[in-house]
């Protein structure tokens, strides 16, 4: 545990879990009641954050009841312990909106074998070169939903953007950062410059935009709220949820921006050359042939995520007319559209 400015903590953990290899535990120790930042991973996924979550409260002499925690936004590796916490007496502050865009979060179409038979649906699955693609896929998703089982079921204060809160010498006020999630914010600190960022930038990482809904276009949502941020906060320090606090913004953004754009130019390359309808399972293929066979039975959420990000991709292109989508039974199809996509993303 290192003390990275007055009376705020931060320890980094290794989950074991989750393909994640980094997790924030950020507390701001206040005189009355105190701020844990996000509540990580659920023990029924790992026990390393909840060990190491215990041990910092009580070093540093929080009670559970003094405690307050600000769930940044609502996926599984940062409202893990917000049960737990809350049947200890901590106050657990969330923004409603994570809730009300439920179906773009990362877990949802694990919820149930109908939900996910849907979705495999919609992104041609069943339909592709692997027709025990759909078995596979279930299993392992309802098995992963039994340590999500429960995350959200907790009272919380609702919280919007420009919610005031203070804790010691500290006032935060909250932000919006839009795009990993719709309801995804930060907390300002504007006199001490300080944000922290939730997992709107991860140094090294391209932060995951789960448009499943496709009823939002949250990756439209997500690049104009970096450009927003890159504005209302150059020369701040970010403390995201993973990983090590980001000094060079302007870099930071730039290099997402690049990553979304190869991938917007390449979904749409293979699109035309194929000259037909094609799947997210489809373009998948195109893209990661025999690769996508192999995460399938090795390393299924890296697939998941896959899909997750190419379906946002085509959300946006069919947004901007590069592409455009039509059902066949029951799967989406995808074909370039009339408007070039050559400056999508400068």
């Amino acid at each position: 545990m290192h003390e990275i400015l007055p009376r705020i903590f931060i320890e980094h953990i290794d989950p074991r879990a989750g393909g994640l290899k980094d997790i924030a535990i950020a507390i701001v120790k206040g005189d009355d009641r105190s701020l844990l930042i996000d509540a990580g991973m659920s023990e029924k996924a790992t026990r390393e954050y909840s060990v190491a979550l215990r041990r910092m409260l009580s070093d540093l002499s929080i009670p559970p009841e003094k405690l307050d925690c600000f769930v940044t936004h609502a996926h599984s590796d940062h409202l893990g312990m917000c049960v737990p916490l809350a049947k200890s007496g901590a106050r657990i502050i969330m923004n409603p909106q994570e809730l009300d865009h439920r179906k773009d979060l990362l877990y949802y179409s694990s919820e149930s074998e109908v939900i996910s038979g849907e979705l495999f649906d919609r992104i041609g699955l069943g339909n592709s070169d692997w027709p025990d693609g759909p078995r596979i896929m279930t299993e392992w998703l309802l098995t992963k939903y039994r340590t999500y089982t429960g995350l959200l079921d907790f009272v919380f204060l609702p919280a919007r953007a420009g919610s005031v809160f203070t804790y010691g010498n500290y006032t935060f006020t909250a932000v919006d950062l839009k795009g990993h999630t719709f309801g995804q914010l930060g907390l300002w600190e504007k006199e001490k410059n300080f944000l922290f960022s939730g997992d709107q930038v991860v140094h090294g990482l391209t932060p995951i935009v789960g448009d499943w809904s496709g009823e939002t276009d949250l990756l439209a949502l997500y690049l104009d709220s970096l450009e927003s941020v890159l504005e209302k906060y150059a020369g701040t320090l970010l403390f995201p949820g993973h990983g090590e606090a980001i000094t060079d913004l302007k870099a930071e953004v730039a290099a997402i921006r690049r990553s979304y754009g190869r991938k917007l130019q390449t979904i749409r390359v293979v699109l035309a050359r194929s000259g037909m309808a094609l799947t997210v399972c489809d373009i998948a293929q195109a893209l990661y042939g025999r690769q996508i066979r192999d995460l399938m039975l090795t390393d299924p959420q890296s697939l998941f995520h896959i899909w997750h990000k190419m379906n946002a991709c085509l959300v946006y292109l069919r947004g901007k007319g590069a592409v455009q989508e039509e059902m066949v039974g029951r799967s989406e199809c995808w074909t370039v559209g009339t408007e070039d996509a050559a400056c999508l993303i400068s």
